[in-house]
């Protein structure tokens, strides 16, 4: 054993840990430059293999000049120049792996800001936040404007097509109503004069008109409110609209006159024949009845069963229509009116009763007549009440439609 300590040489630590401490600073041989291709200078030793050779220590090799042209060589000397100090924390007794990582420098701590800075950027980052705030409240205003702008613009504008859409559909509509109108005028003119010449037939020439009946039938004013489905009345000046409504209401009411007057005539034929008749010549139709009741004497007024002219001279006897069967009477002429067996009447002048004889009949067969002669010619006997008559207000009408129908010609 002091054999071979005598043997073993001596080492130089000293010599030694510097040459280490070089060769740890050396870069890895992945961060040193390209491999040198082979024969361009010579290669390295590997390291010392001598006993007590420290782990990591190289032969510094060899300065070659770079292989590439103009480019100087990447790969620093393996030794540490003279008067360059140790990395810091790195002792420079203690030899550094080939494979430690390189040591990073600590990030540098910024200053702290003052508490006026603080604020500063408080107040800033607040006026920033409220400014962005306020910005989206304006844009969201703009965009509710916008939108509000865009669907009034639409509105008007639907709105404006929409009324001209209606105008055109109510001008159509007017053009086809005057043909309506047109063709119920017509009927109109001739309901009017077959009106005029029953009248006429009537009163001056005391005939009742026998086909009055069935030319009412055939006269049916051809207007009614199905004369407007379709027609966009309602698209139509207020003053037009009023006067198309007023004229159908008119046009109703007449046809219902009309057919009054059609189903009266029919009753009303026989009572004014015999009128008619009896105006020419007088038939007494009426007669009076005397008898004593309680001591006093009273009349009664009954029909004729046997009626006899007015001229001439009256039959002594005659019967009457009483209750409940008919009685035989004797005209008087002188004495008593109560004091025999017969039963005593008077005749009346057919001028009295001529208002109370009539039927019912003759009565609303003239008044649906004079009524639909007024809806007709209007009413003239009046002049705070006066009216044009549906004659004139239907040619208006026509007039007025047909310039709304050409207005969108």
């Amino acid at each position: 054993m002091a054999d071979d300590k005598a043997k073993k040489p001596k080492i130089d630590l000293k010599a030694r840990l510097g040459r280490t401490t070089a060769m740890g600073m050396t870069a890895p041989p992945a961060l040193q430059g390209p491999p040198s291709s082979p024969g361009s200078g010579p290669v390295p030793p590997p390291p010392g293999s001598e006993p007590g050779a420290a782990f990591g220590s190289v032969a510094p090799p060899a300065s070659r000049p770079s292989t590439v042209p103009g480019v100087p060589s990447v790969r620093p000397p393996m030794g540490v120049s003279p008067g360059i100090a140790p990395p810091p924390g790195l002792s420079t007794g203690i030899p550094l792996p080939p494979f430690a990582q390189q040591q990073r420098q600590a990030p540098r701590a910024e200053p702290k800001q003052s508490a006026a800075q603080q604020t500063i950027k408080v107040e800033i980052g607040e006026e920033i936040h409220e400014e962005r705030k306020k910005a989206r409240n304006r844009a969201g205003l703009a965009a509710v404007a916008g939108a509000v702008i865009g669907l009034g613009i639409g509105f008007v504008g639907g709105g404006s097509s929409a009324t001209g859409d209606r105008a055109k559909s109510a001008a159509r509509g007017a053009g086809q109503l005057e043909k309506d109108v047109k063709a119920a005028n017509e009927k109109l003119a001739e309901l009017d004069t077959k009106l005029g010449t029953a009248a006429d037939s009537l009163n001056k020439n005391k005939v009742f008109p026998d086909d009055l009946g069935t030319s009412l039938a055939a006269l049916t004013i051809p207007f009614d409110s199905t004369n407007l489905d379709n027609k966009g009345v309602n698209g139509m000046p207020g003053k037009l609209f009023k006067s198309v409504l007023n004229y159908t209401q008119a046009c109703e009411n007449l046809n219902k006159l009309r057919e009054t007057l059609r189903n009266v005539s029919a009753a009303a034929k026989e009572p004014l024949t015999k009128a008619f008749k009896e105006e020419t010549t007088p038939v007494v139709n009426y007669s009076v009845l005397f008898r004593s009741e309680g001591g006093k004497v009273v009349a009664d007024l009954v029909p004729n069963k046997d009626n006899f002219p007015w001229k001439g001279d009256f039959p002594g006897k005659y019967k009457v229509a009483t209750k409940p069967t008919e009685k035989e009477v004797v005209r008087w002429v002188k004495g008593d009116l109560t004091g025999g067996s017969d039963t005593i009447a008077i005749p009346i002048d057919p001028k009295t009763t001529a208002a109370f004889a009539s039927d019912p009949a003759v009565g609303r067969f003239y008044k649906a007549l004079i009524d639909m002669r007024t809806v007709l010619q209007g009413n003239k006997d009046n002049p705070t009440t006066e009216t044009p008559g549906l004659l004139k207000d239907g040619e208006d009408l026509a007039n007025e439609l047909h310039k709304a129908a050409a207005a969108f010609q």
